[in-house]
C-alpha cells in the first residue's frame, strides 16, 4: 500500500439484541415479580465423576474430572463449567446494559480464573476459594 492510499478500518459490530423487547421485558418483571423465571436443571451421574445436566430442550451439559483426579477427562471439570457460566452471565448482563444505553460492541472477551479451596494436608479447614476475572471489551 502506498503512502497516498487511505487506510480503511472496517467495523463489524456484534449482532445486537432487540432493545424495545428488552425494555418491555424488564418493565414486565418490575411490575409483576411472579413473571421472573426460575432455572431448572436435572443432573444425572453416569459413574465416577461424569455427569449430564439437562436444561430445557438443549443437549446435556457434560461435566467430568481430569484423569489425575480420577475422572475420565471427557468434558470440562465442574469448576470450569462454573467459570463458563460466570462468563456467560457477565456477557449477557453487559450486553443488556449496553443495549439499553445504545452502545454498540465490536467485541467482548471474558477471562476467569478460579482456585479451589482444597484443604492442605493436615489442615482442619479448607482454604477460601479465590476468583479473578478480567473483562476486555471493544466498543465503537
Amino acid at each position: 500500500m502506498s503512502q497516498h492510499e487511505l487506510k480503511k478500518t472496517i467495523k463489524a459490530y456484534l449482532r445486537p439484541i432487540d432493545r424495545d423487547g428488552l425494555i418491555t421485558f424488564a418493565q414486565s418483571g418490575r411490575e409483576n415479580p411472579e413473571r421472573r423465571g426460575t432455572n431448572i436443571v436435572h443432573t444425572v451421574c453416569e459413574g465416577q465423576y461424569r455427569t449430564l445436566s439437562y436444561v430445557g430442550d438443549h443437549d446435556p451439559v457434560i461435566v467430568d474430572e481430569p484423569l489425575h483426579l480420577f475422572g475420565q477427562d471427557t468434558a470440562p471439570a465442574p469448576g470450569e463449567i462454573v467459570l463458563s457460566g460466570l462468563g456467560g452471565c457477565l456477557a449477557v448482563g453487559i450486553t443488556a446494559v449496553a443495549t439499553f444505553k445504545n452502545v454498540r460492541f465490536l467485541g467482548s472477551n471474558f477471562m476467569s480464573r478460579g482456585m479451589l479451596g482444597i484443604p492442605l494436608p493436615g489442615a482442619q479447614v479448607a482454604r477460601p476459594v479465590s476468583l479473578r476475572r478480567w473483562v476486555f471489551r471493544r466498543s465503537g
